[in-house]
C-alpha cells in the first residue's frame, strides 16, 4: 500500500472517530435536556431507555438515540413519522402521529 492511501486511511480514521465523538456529546447533551422537560413519570422511562405511548418524538430519541432512519409523511389532519431503528429485518419501528408515540414494532 502506498503511503498516500496510508495517510488517506488515517484520515479517514481520526475523522470517524471525530464525528463519533461529536455526536455522542450531542445526543448526552439532547438527553440531559429532554429529561429536565419531561414530566417525572416519563424520566425513569427514558432512563431506562424503554418507550412508550404517549412519549414525544424527542423522548423517544433521548430514550433509544438517533434513529436509523427517520420518514416523515404530512396529510391533511394529522403529520406521521416512522422512527426506525437497526435494520428493516432485525430493528425496531416507532410510530408518531402529530407528535406523539401510537405504537411501535420490533422485527427479529
Amino acid at each position: 500500500m502506498s503511503m498516500i492511501a496510508i495517510g488517506a486511511v488515517i484520515v479517514l480514521v481520526v475523522i470517524t472517530a471525530v464525528n463519533s465523538f461529536s455526536t455522542r456529546r450531542m445526543d448526552a447533551a439532547h438527553r440531559t435536556q429532554v429529561l429536565a422537560s419531561s414530566n417525572p413519570a416519563l424520566r425513569q422511562t427514558i432512563v431506562e431507555k424503554k418507550i412508550q405511548r404517549g412519549m414525544t418524538e424527542q423522548e423517544v430519541i433521548a430514550s433509544w438515540g438517533q434513529p436509523t432512519t427517520i420518514t416523515r409523511q404530512a396529510l391533511k389532519m394529522k403529520t406521521k413519522v416512522t422512527l426506525r431503528y437497526g435494520t428493516v429485518r432485525g430493528g425496531s419501528a416507532v410510530y408518531v402521529e402529530n407528535g406523539i408515540v401510537t405504537g411501535w414494532k420490533q422485527n427479529g
